[in-house]
C-alpha cells in the first residue's frame, strides 16, 4: 500500500506552483490595469480629477493581494467587475486610446486569475493545515 503522506506531497508541491503564478500573474495584470487606468486620465480622455477616485478602491486590495488573503482577493474580483463595466464603455467610444484597451484587458486578465488564485489560495491554506 503507498502511503498517503507520499502521496499529497507531489499534490501540494503542484498547488504551490499553481498559487505562486497566479499571484505572479495577479499583481502584473493588477499594475497594468493601474497604469492602464493612469495613462488614460494622462491621453487628456480623463479628467486629473478623477485619478484618485480611480485608483483609490484598487489600492485597498493591496495589502491583501500582496498578503495572498483569499477574501481580499474575492473582493478585488467583485470590484474589477465594475472597473470591467465602466472601461468597456470607454473602449467603445471615439476616443478612445490605447490605454482603454490596456486597462480593459488587464481588467479581464485581473477577474479571472484573481478568482483562481483565492480558490488555489484557499486549497493551500486548508492542505497546509491538515
Amino acid at each position: 500500500m503507498s502511503d498517503p503522506e507520499s502521496n499529497t506531497q507531489p499534490q501540494l508541491s503542484a498547488l504551490q506552483q499553481k498559487v505562486k503564478f497566479a499571484r505572479r500573474v495577479t499583481l502584473i495584470s493588477f499594475a497594468l490595469l493601474l497604469i492602464g487606468l493612469t495613462g488614460s486620465v494622462f491621453s487628456g480622455n480623463t479628467s486629473p480629477k478623477l485619478l484618485i477616485p480611480a485608483l483609490l478602491p484598487l489600492l485597498i486590495f493591496l495589502p491583501g493581494i500582496l498578503k495572498s488573503q483569499p477574501s481580499s482577493l474575492i473582493l478585488l474580483c467583485f470590484v474589477s467587475l465594475l472597473y470591467f463595466c465602466v472601461i468597456t464603455v470607454n473602449v467603445f467610444e471615439s476616443d478612445r486610446s490605447i490605454y482603454d484597451i490596456l486597462a480593459l484587458v488587464s481588467v479581464v486578465v485581473l477577474f479571472v486569475v484573481a478568482m483562481f488564485f483565492s480558490r488555489w489560495q484557499k486549497a493551500l491554506n486548508y492542505q497546509e493545515d491538515k
